[in-house]
């Protein structure tokens, strides 16, 4: 960060940077280029239409789409953190902005299908710099569809789009979406009334190098946290008004004495305004979104403003006017939130750390040396990421932070995780390289959502099996049976289960490329995509296959290491033999049609196969099937096949044909009473015997000419 004296030399030149608008010099850009450039730009904005589609539709999958808002999106977007102007909630009266994740998981959370169209009206230039060029695409975006409560969703909408180009790193990203056009005279107008002390404390929260023009202050304009706390230059919190998005404000230890500036800031959800001598919060009326407000050592003494905050969670008020018998009475009207006087003797709780502790707290906090209002934050987190850090040997002194949602503490030197036991809030949790060898502390966390214990010493998924809201779990190199994960697998087949990344992984670099472009494709993959582990896992057991018409293959062996495939398709291709899918006994649908295949006797033991598919193969003998008593569709036409004494044996049959074959005799099939259809034209067998067949089958269906 820069000095002070840099940081006025920022605000001095501001005035300069306005005097002549915003008009960017497009360097020595030629026109060739500048259309080239546009052209791209477009491009991107045409593939944000494809993700948008994707999400809203309903032809993608859930783990298609989790893909796409988890991982696909950094194609499109720089980073995590792009901010999206909200659109997709037609009734909301003020703008908001989401991180680009949310957005795209609201696409598809609040709506049953919805398709967009993003009509380009303009693309144009609108910062240079270095090889960095800024494009604003202006657009209507046309969004129609059913939302999640079945209602018609119709809208237009002017949208603005700003696309960042990397000229050295050939790199074409979007860095943010709105609605809102700020203008630069109301923009300039803002900015030139408000004291140098929050020009500075704005222009620090930005990043005071960056060079100060209309798109940084738009950038300020959308802040969504401020902390000005030990600041005793502020006075006023005026400058805040136009901050719309603001959502966390700490002012403790300041010279503030009045909320006025922050009243119209709805979308607020953490006030700190502990050690200030403000004593008024009518300013707080209404702010629904309201979760955390710490008060400790003001002059508060009145909670009745914050009635209507319904999402309120605590409010910390240790040494203020406000009494026990005025808390109960907020608590009464405000029922989720607890008025907290002091749960835990914080400065004793610090004391008793052990260094190791200390200076991870400090590490996280950003500060050694700490105050109340530190120590309470940290008592506070919904987060805690240790990892890494073979001094940390026990979690004791987290056991009472009961917000706490997210632990993560791979590769530490805990070797118990009892101090988890109260944590009833914990979503995601990441003990992986650790000695850790019971789970029973967390038997009842059913807010976990992602566990990850990857090589340490859990030897069973017991604890785990009641969870109902796990999406995640990774066991790998742990001291659970195989055979036990699988089955879990099996039964919870909508959870991403990581237990053979070594094994799977090496099983995929020795497939011969046209494999793994038929496994891509399977997967909707792009050619040089690189597939992670979890996609491999999900490759792996995949319940659908459709590997037809592919010449390239010519054996199945790579498919003896699939755990619950239930279809496959191989029609049309070049396989010569069955043999590797003998031990898939999840099969239920077979199509080796078309392939120069002469037996299928190995197949015994697929017992499930309700459809089997080998026409125009050459195989000769059908004895296999009789084993196959859940098969309800058989066609072996076209075939070397001439006895249907095995097919008789198929009690519940519904369907089979055998049309261009040497069958002579049809008496094996007479028996068949659930037999719907029968096709058995160009064969041997008589017309007599065929009207016999009819006459004994009144409900089948015979195609013979």
């Amino acid at each position: 960060m820069n000095s002070r004296n840099s940081i006025i030399v920022y605000l001095l030149i501001f005035t300069l940077a306005f005097t002549s608008g915003s008009v960017y010099a497009q360097g020595n850009m030629s026109v060739k280029q500048q259309n080239e450039n546009k052209q791209r730009v477009e491009g991107l904005v045409s593939f944000l239409e494809y993700l948008f589609n994707t999400l809203g539709g309903d032809r993608a999958t859930v783990r298609e789409k989790q893909i796409i808002t988890d991982q696909s999106y950094l194609k499109v977007f720089k980073d995590a953190e792009v901010q999206i102007e909200d659109d997709l909630d037609e009734e909301r009266s003020s703008a908001i902005n989401k991180d680009v994740q949310d957005y795209l998981k609201d696409i598809d959370f609040f709506f049953q299908k919805v398709n967009f169209e993003l009509q380009i009206k303009n693309i144009s230039l609108i910062n240079s710099k270095k090889g960095l060029y800024t494009y604003k695409v202006t657009l209507v975006r046309r969004m129609n569809g059913t939302n999640v409560k079945g209602e018609k969703v119709s809208s237009d909408k002017i949208r603005y789009i700003e696309v960042n180009l990397d000229e050295a790193k050939d790199d074409l990203k979007v860095v943010s979406m709105y609605s809102t056009d700020i203008s630069e005279s109301e923009i300039n107008q803002w900015w030139s009334k408000i004291p140098d002390e929050w020009k500075i404390v704005f222009l620090d929260e930005v990043g005071s190098d960056a060079k100060l023009d209309f798109s940084l202050l738009k950038r300020i304009a959308n802040i969504d946290k401020i902390d000005i706390s030990n600041n005793k230059n502020i006075k006023s919190l005026k400058p805040l008004e136009t901050l719309i998005n603001l959502k966390e404000i700490n002012m403790a230890h300041t010279e503030i004495t009045s909320l006025k500036g922050i009243q119209d800031l709805k979308f607020i959800e953490v006030i700190d305004i502990s050690d200030t001598d403000i004593a008024d919060i009518d300013e707080l009326t209404g702010m629904e979104n309201l979760r955390l407000m710490f008060v400790q050592n003001s002059l508060v003494s009145d909670l009745t403003p914050l009635s209507a905050s319904k999402n309120l969670q605590k409010i910390y008020c240790d040494n203020t006017p406000i009494s026990p018998k005025a808390a109960e009475t907020f608590q009464k009207s405000v029922p989720n939130c607890k008025v907290i006087f002091d749960r835990v003797n914080l400065a004793e709780w610090w004391g008793n750390l052990s260094i190791e502790w200390k200076k991870m707290f400090s590490r996280i906090i950003g500060k050694t040396k700490m105050e109340r209002n530190d120590l309470l934050k940290i008592l506070n987190l919904q987060a805690i990421n240790i990892s890494d850090d073979k001094t940390i040997t026990t979690l004791d002194p987290i056991k009472d932070f009961k917000d706490l949602k997210e632990i993560k503490a791979s590769n530490t030197g805990i070797n118990s995780i009892q101090a988890l036991a109260d944590m009833q809030n914990l979503e995601v949790l990441d003990i992986s390289y650790t000695q850790v060898s019971d789970l029973s502390p967390i038997a009842n966390h059913k807010n976990i959502s992602k566990l990850n214990f990857e090589k340490t010493r859990i030897s069973s998924l017991d604890v785990i099996k009641g969870y109902k809201k796990i999406t995640y779990l990774n066991c790998e190199e742990t001291d659970i049976p195989e055979k036990e994960i699988e089955e879990y697998i099996s039964n919870n087949p909508k959870i991403q289960v990581i237990y053979k990344a070594i094994p799977f992984t090496i099983w995929w670099i020795n497939l011969s490329p046209a494999w793994q472009s038929a496994f891509k494709d399977a997967l909707k993959m792009n050619a040089n995509d690189v597939l992670t582990v979890e996609q491999l896992h999900d490759l792996v057991f995949i319940k659908q296959l459709d590997l037809s018409n592919n010449p390239k293959l010519e054996s199945l062996e790579p498919l003896t290491i699939f755990k619950n495939l239930r279809k496959l398709n191989v029609s049309n291709s070049r396989i010569s033999s069955l043999d590797p899918i003998k031990s898939l006994n999840t099969l239920e649908w077979v199509d080796a049609s078309k392939n120069p295949i002469s037996t299928i006797e190995t197949l015994e033991s697929l017992q499930n196969l309700r459809y089997f598919n080998i026409e125009f193969t050459q195989v000769e003998d059908a004895s296999v099937v009789a084993n196959w008593q859940e098969l309800k569709e058989l066609k072996i036409s076209a075939t070397y096949i001439r006895s249907l004494k095995p097919v008789g044996r198929i009690v519940h049959l519904e369907k089979v044909e055998f049309y261009n074959t040497d069958v002579k005799d049809i008496g094996p099939v007479l028996g068949l009473n659930y037999l719907k259809k029968l096709v058995c034209y160009n064969t041997k067998i008589s017309k007599k015997d065929i009207d016999t067949f009819r006459n004994l089958n009144e409900g089948c269906e015979v195609v013979y000419y």
